[in-house]
């Protein structure tokens, strides 16, 4: 059901001062404020509440003027998908509040982003964000002497970087490639991250992580999944992807959560045409490939944009999350847009 445009009638004044538009399907609103704002979905087929935050001041705008003018259209952007705000957040919160008292808890943060859902003990598609502990320096000296580690290509350095012009002619090359080959890899990350002297034997990140990571209580390494994860996406590089510096070894649910990125970039090509920067940076534990954070930063005519990932995070992304990033990237290239100087929108 789409979300109908509130009247004066409907203002509600909260404790905070903020004022919540509401109209007769008990949705609610607030216009943008100086730090963020939650959104909320509560689609009709799912009893779950999500929320996001937006972080504008990690937002680097080309024109100044669209900072002020994104909440308004991203309201408007998400009216479409039966979205409703919730209360105004600064960033660094861990927790939110609907006004009517559902309370929210911090599932992923972007940096720029962050998304929220219900603290409820029985969600299963999210499960405790818990730290993976790293094993002890001495366990680290054996994982050095074992095969897994003398398979496995040198660590070069702490850190993985990754920079690419992504354009639509390029991404259209990829794609008609990908289905010319059947929509099959002609590597597996698995073999790429072998060194050349052990040519046709493969690491599978399974292996990998548990020489590197301590098992806990909450994630035991045997009931998680690893993978080895791109830093610049195969869809977005294809077999050029397929390298040991644009690897690392992380969570699936890490991967996930880098998709709801990946995805977008078609629809950012389609509005740069000429192409935008992605620079990909990846902290890794030392001496090994396995990373804890990877830093994407978005650069395209209008703004800047950063995106923080969390490898070790074992809580997947809502499939709501997913809507809110569509919409939210929508919204700030329609503001960018509609802010230049010349007020061209082309």
């Amino acid at each position: 059901m789409k979300t109908r445009h509130p009247s004066k009638k409907h203002l509600k004044k909260t404790r905070s001062g903020l004022e919540w538009p509401r109209d007769s399907d008990h949705h609610s609103h607030t216009l943008q404020k100086s730090r963020g704002d939650i959104f909320n979905i509560r689609a009709s087929h799912s009893p779950i509440k999500t929320g996001m935050l937006i972080d504008k001041s990690k937002i680097e705008f080309k024109a100044e003027s669209a900072k002020d003018k994104l909440t308004e259209k991203l309201i408007k952007h998400l009216s479409n998908t039966n979205a409703s705000t919730l209360s105004n957040l600064s960033p660094g919160k861990t927790t939110a509040s609907t006004p009517n008292g559902t309370r929210m808890k911090k599932r992923i943060d972007f940096s720029s982003v962050a998304f929220f859902s219900e603290q409820r003990e029985t969600l299963a598609q999210q499960p405790p964000s818990q730290p993976i502990v790293k094993k002890e320096d001495a366990e680290l000296d054996a994982f050095i002497q074992s095969d897994v580690f003398k398979l496995i290509a040198d660590v070069k350095s702490n850190t993985k970087q990754v920079s690419h012009t992504i354009s639509q002619s390029e991404l259209e090359k990829i794609t008609a490639k990908y289905k010319e080959n059947n929509y099959r890899r002609e590597t597996s990350q698995s073999a790429v991250v072998v060194k050349d002297k052990y040519k046709g034997k493969q690491v599978r990140a399974a292996d990998y992580a548990e020489q590197v990571f301590e098992p806990t209580v909450l994630c035991d390494i045997k009931n998680i999944k690893w993978e080895w994860l791109h830093l610049v996406a195969y869809c977005l590089l294809g077999e050029k992807s397929q390298t040991v510096d644009n690897l690392i070894c992380g969570l699936k649910s890490g991967n996930t959560a880098m998709m709801l990125v990946e995805n977008e970039m078609q629809f950012l090509a389609e509005h740069y045409p000429d192409g935008f920067e992605l620079v990909v940076t990846a902290s890794l534990i030392p001496g090994t490939h396995a990373a804890n954070k990877i830093e994407y930063k978005i650069t395209t005519p209008d703004f800047t944009l950063p995106f923080n990932f969390d490898t070790l995070n074992p809580a997947n992304p809502h499939v709501h999350f997913r809507e809110y990033m569509r919409a939210f990237l929508r919204a700030l290239v329609e503001t960018c847009k509609e802010s230049r100087p010349n007020m061209n929108p082309s």
